[in-house]
């Protein structure tokens, strides 16, 4: 957040940051910042905001050791070595009992915090459906085939048309509130989240 928030190129959006984060393969996902920091605390993006520019503008306000920690240089451009990122999903899998091959991140452990699928899918390069089949899952096809593209189409074409920042965040929590289908059918229809907004634009 730090990085994005004080780059040239960044900015103190989500969708700056956001952006940012993308164009560097060994920074998190935006959806993953926004789940950090704001999700469990019940915190807003502009609080998150506010404390990274104070952490930057006023640094002697907070722990000193934790402030050496969150503005430690780091390279965000080359992947750390780290395990497998299907891993994740065969570590799910392996837990759910029978295996829930459409959710297997949420059957984790509650302890263990396991990447987005959006991360999974910069990490791999691939969509979900192609995810789960290389981890030895396979797609919860009924619910895919439940609704066609075109519906599937129509229900991101009205999302967009309140919220034109079309991020994964603001659909997740905007769909069970109109009945549309879930981010993983969607995605499921048009391969990835840009593709299915750039088709319904």
């Amino acid at each position: 957040m730090l990085a994005a928030v004080q780059a040239e190129t960044g900015g103190t959006t989500f969708r700056a940051v956001e952006e940012w984060l993308a164009a560097h393969s060994a920074a998190p996902s935006g959806a993953l910042i926004r789940q950090r920091l704001c999700g469990h605390e019940g915190g807003s993006w502009s609080e998150t905001v506010t404390t990274a520019l104070a952490v930057l503008r006023e640094p002697d306000t907070f722990d000193p050791a934790w402030v050496q920690a969150v503005t430690a240089p780091r390279d965000w451009d080359t992947d750390p070595a780290q395990e497998d990122p299907l891993d994740h999903v065969r570590a799910a899998n392996r837990r759910a009992r029978p295996p829930d091959h459409h959710r297997p991140l949420r059957r984790l452990g509650a302890g263990e915090r396991p990447p987005t699928v959006a991360t999974l899918q910069r990490r791999t390069g691939d969509v979900w459906t192609g995810i789960l089949a290389a981890a030895g899952g396979e797609p919860n096809a009924a619910k895919v085939k439940n609704r066609s593209r075109v519906e599937v189409g129509q229900y991101v074409t009205r999302f967009l048309a309140a919220h034109p920042t079309a991020t994964t965040v603001e659909y997740a929590r905007w769909a069970p509130q109109h009945g549309a289908p879930s981010l993983t059918t969607v995605i499921g229809r048009f391969g990835t989240w840009n593709g299915a907004v750039e088709a319904c634009r």
